[in-house]
């Protein structure tokens, strides 16, 4: 422009783009002071959709927004720098169910609840100093990013509702700085409604968009964690859960590959992943982060995991089912009206309350109702029942009963004795509390108070988790 002072800025023009069916060859090619616009939608400096890429050797740098956005497009980008950019790289889908709110490089949260067909590969890029993320993934895509350098993006990797196989990642952070952290974000919109495995890497951010606002996993899906991969979060708004199951959640380490949940500030375990130059005291960590939370229906599976500094908003104590007495053979038989058993005396180890009994491999014929009485020298303390068993199925002779209405505070080292009564208006048959597969004939148990063994994890009536 015979202008001698000029000063190239961010957003000078604003995009190159290839539409739906375009094959896109880009080699020794360089983008640079595109992306032009600040407000919503975003623009990004090149654009490509439902094309085939093939780019490589190529610079885009200096984008005010993107500088590389992919709507259902595949190929592969490699050997590339993306540097000084709003965003690296967006990689996107049609197919992701939009939300109302905006962030991210592109513009939509999506939920991402359609699986992108697409195949894009991203490997062996350099990804520096890109203000907000170096490679965002949404809206259900799955790309293979595989073995690209990043330094001091503010996120390296962000996943929003997507299934990105990411491995080999090098993190090499030249700067200390909040606005710069080494993880893989997943953010708070996030729905894993696929079955999906999340790959040891760079540590994964648990990000949230607010109180309401963090990972799912759908019901019907499963998430499954690799050993060695590390969580962090620092959530910490109330009794809300920084993940939340409503499908399942598989995490299996081993014994020399933990897989880790800890708070942000945790620079022992995956780095100085807040870029805080280990600031960070143990105070500062401690209840750092709220807890996952297992919903009713949802599953569960940890072994050889370690959590720390979680808990904030947790209970400090729960309550447990232990058990108070067994009775390993058959109880009786019932056969006449009105005709009641005594059974052995137990004495509980501990203070708290009646929870269940259990009689295994019972058998009822006719018109036959029991009731459960528990005593103290001789002094009723709860009774349960009449209990019609005529309530049971008539195709199920054979059945397991659980009594759970039976409502006493028991006293560690008292002695009480169960009475179990029958009546019935004809001569009814019971047969109840026959040994089998092991098990006693019938179980007592109560419930105590004890300290929260993990406070990081919150299961739900109707959920099943496995901690081993």
């Amino acid at each position: 422009d015979n202008d001698t002072s000029t000063t190239p800025q961010k957003g000078d023009w604003l995009n190159i783009a290839f539409t739906q069916g375009a094959q896109v060859n880009m080699d020794y090619v360089e983008f640079r002071y595109g992306g032009q616009g600040i407000t919503l939608p975003l623009h990004e400096m090149v654009n490509i959709v439902g094309a085939t890429v093939n780019i490589n050797h190529s610079k885009f740098e200096n984008s005010q927004n993107t500088a590389l956005h992919l709507t259902d497009s595949s190929g592969v980008i490699e050997n590339s720098i993306f540097s000084d950019n709003n965003c690296g790289i967006s990689v996107d889908s049609t197919n992701g169910v939009a939300n109302t709110a905006y962030a991210g490089c592109f513009g939509i949260h999506t939920t991402g609840q359609i699986l992108s067909s697409t195949a894009l590969e991203i490997k062996n890029n350099q990804f520096i100093r890109n203000q907000l993320i170096g490679v965002e993934v949404r809206s259900g895509t799955a790309p293979i990013i595989n073995s690209n350098i990043f330094t001091d993006n503010g996120y390296p990797i962000k996943i929003e509702s997507s299934y990105p196989v990411i491995t080999s990642s090098q993190l090499v952070n030249s700067t200390t700085s909040s606005n710069v952290l080494g993880g893989i974000a997943i953010s708070g919109y996030t729905h894993f409604s696929q079955n999906y495995t999340l790959k040891k890497d760079l540590p994964y951010i648990l990000e949230s968009g607010g109180p309401d606002m963090v990972p799912y996993i759908d019901a019907g899906a499963t998430l499954t964690i690799e050993p060695g991969a590390i969580f962090k979060s620092n959530f910490n708004i109330g009794q809300k859960p920084a993940f939340v199951v409503f499908g399942r959640l598989i995490a299996s380490g081993t014994p020399d590959n933990l897989i880790v949940f800890t708070s942000l500030k945790d620079d022992s375990r995956g780095g100085d992943t807040n870029g805080d130059g280990g600031a960070t005291t143990l105070q500062d960590q401690e209840k750092d982060w709220t807890y996952i939370g297992f919903k009713p229906g949802s599953g569960g599976n940890f072994a050889n995991v370690s959590f720390y500094y979680g808990g904030y908003g947790a209970s400090e104590n729960i309550t447990e089912s232990y058990l108070l007495a067994d009775f390993p053979v058959a109880i009786g038989t019932l056969d006449v009206q009105n005709i009641a058993v005594g059974l052995d005396s137990f004495v509980p180890q501990y203070s708290g309350n009646f929870n269940k009994i259990n009689i295994y491999q019972m058998q009822r014929a006719g018109d036959v109702s029991l009731t459960f009485e528990l005593k103290e020298n001789n002094q009723t303390v709860a009774i349960a029942g009449p209990i019609d068993l005529r309530a049971i199925p008539d195709d199920s002779p054979t059945f397991d009963f659980e009594v759970t209405s039976l409502y006493a505070s028991l006293i560690e080292e008292r002695t009480y004795q169960l009475f179990v009564s029958a009546t019935s208006s004809t001569d009814g048959l019971a047969i109840f509390g026959k040994a089998a597969n092991e098990k006693p004939a019938m179980a007592i148990y109560g419930i105590r108070s004890v300290p929260n063994p993990n406070p990081a994890l919150s299961i739900d009536a109707g959920a099943t988790v496995v901690v081993q």
